[in-house]
């Protein structure tokens, strides 16, 4: 009979004498937890990539080079929201593009946590999602007020996402809840 190697993680189970609690996943599967973390991680990597164009519209010469692009583009609904785009960041001093900076950076690090404890299957990274996502769902419908009715979709979508999300972990953390209780009478 093999030896198991000291390096393979200890999987409780059935072979272990260990009953798996209903409803858990297996480690390697593609759950709700597992879905919602991607989806973080993903947030997080935009979040990066917005901290790096900013940095990179800092620099004067770099603002020139999207100048000379944007009026070498034919189609002037792409060149009139460039240049829109443009004006607005060149509107901004130092200071507020570093505070955009800091903010973004900032969130990319909640992101990631956020997306590391659902990985982990962590009623922390839980708890966590559940606290950033509701405390920002009131911006967000605000902004839903604030746009025209035509231009609504995408924050009607994103409102609807993160409802979604904060639901599904707080029904988890309940029947986990629940589980708890009934096996303790």
């Amino acid at each position: 009979m093999d030896k198991p190697s000291p390096f393979a993680p200890a999987v409780p189970g059935p072979a272990a004498g260990v009953a798996a609690a209903p409803g858990a996943p297996a480690s390697g599967r593609l759950d709700g937890l597992r879905l919602i973390a991607l989806l973080k991680f993903g947030k997080a990597l935009l979040f990066l990539a917005t901290t790096y164009g900013v940095d990179r519209l800092l620099d004067p010469a770099t603002v020139e080079r999207l100048r000379n692009f944007t009026a070498s583009l034919t189609d002037r609904v792409d060149r009139r929201l460039l240049e829109r785009a443009l004006t607005w960041v060149q509107g901004l001093d130092a200071n507020r593009m570093h505070l955009v900076i800091a903010a973004t950076t900032l969130y990319a690090v909640v992101a990631c946590v956020e997306g590391t404890g659902l990985w982990m299957r962590r009623t922390w990274g839980q708890w966590l999602t559940i606290i950033a996502t509701a405390s920002l769902m009131p911006f967000e419908l605000w902004e839903w007020f604030q746009r025209a009715p035509g231009h609504r979709l995408p924050i009607s979508a994103t409102l609807l996402v993160n409802a979604l999300i904060v639901w599904y972990l707080v029904w988890r953390l309940r029947c986990a809840r629940a589980r708890l209780h009934g096996a303790l009478k």
